[in-house]
């Protein structure tokens, strides 16, 4: 499910008020919230709710029993787990990357690229940017089996700097994949997705940054030593 810039706000805006105070909340409160109508924050809640990112509750409050004073609350939907630290995810993912199958790359690929737009509805920066990496370091060890590319890609991430390496290779990369012979809708997809990663890349810490380096490394010396 790719979610648009507008639909990610509003749900961002209700994932952090339900994690900051463990209540659920009124359509009219996120309107005050995001400074738009009521009715447009009415409508965006039926959407989000269709595709089971939040949950639509009638209920009552303790003080308010009467007949007729039933409350519209809203809240994330709780089968949407909170994820696992990136730190345990690191090396399965490696793993899976190693041994994906030809024939399982294309939905590996949608998989992560999902888990980078989820992420980014949450406003998880260090997240979106992790799992787009991890795409990309996909599709680039089955591009690059060795050679002038591979090396360059190689001397890329090795960048003193790894917010400019890591966003040079995303370029190449990118690049890369658009050559070998992409959908346009992939394509678009894709090109919004780096540019949403050019500008959290730069907010996210070093610490964060230089272990998607690390990552990505890894992932193109396991492809190369396989051969």
């Amino acid at each position: 499910m790719t979610l648009t810039k507008r639909r990610k706000q509003f749900l961002t805006a209700i994932q952090k008020y339900y994690e900051a105070t463990g209540e659920p909340l009124h359509y009219e409160d996120l309107a005050r919230l995001l400074s738009v109508s009521k009715w447009t924050a009415y409508d965006m809640v039926r959407e989000l709710a269709k595709d089971g990112l939040v949950i639509i509750e009638y209920t009552t409050k303790q003080e308010e029993r009467q007949v007729g004073r039933s409350r519209l609350s809203i809240r994330p939907s709780a089968l949407v787990p909170s994820p696992a630290p990136l730190s345990e995810e690191n090396e399965r993912i490696l793993t899976e990357i190693q041994d994906c199958h030809p024939d399982k790359v294309k939905p590996f690929f949608q998989n992560l690229l999902e888990t980078a737009h989820n992420a980014s509805a949450s406003n998880s920066k260090e997240r979106f940017c992790f799992y787009l990496v991890a795409a990309l370091a996909l599709l680039s060890t089955r591009l690059l089996r060795g050679g002038g590319m591979a090396n360059v890609l190689q001397t890329l991430l090795a960048v003193s700097r790894p917010e400019v390496g890591l966003v040079a290779a995303v370029g190449l990369t990118l690049g890369l994949i658009i050559r070998a012979g992409i959908s346009p809708e992939t394509k678009i997809n894709l090109q919004e997705l780096v540019t949403y990663f050019q500008e959290y890349v730069g907010e996210i810490t070093d610490e964060e940054r230089q272990n998607m380096k690390v990552f990505w490394q890894t992932a193109l010396e396991q492809n190369l030593t396989r051969g």
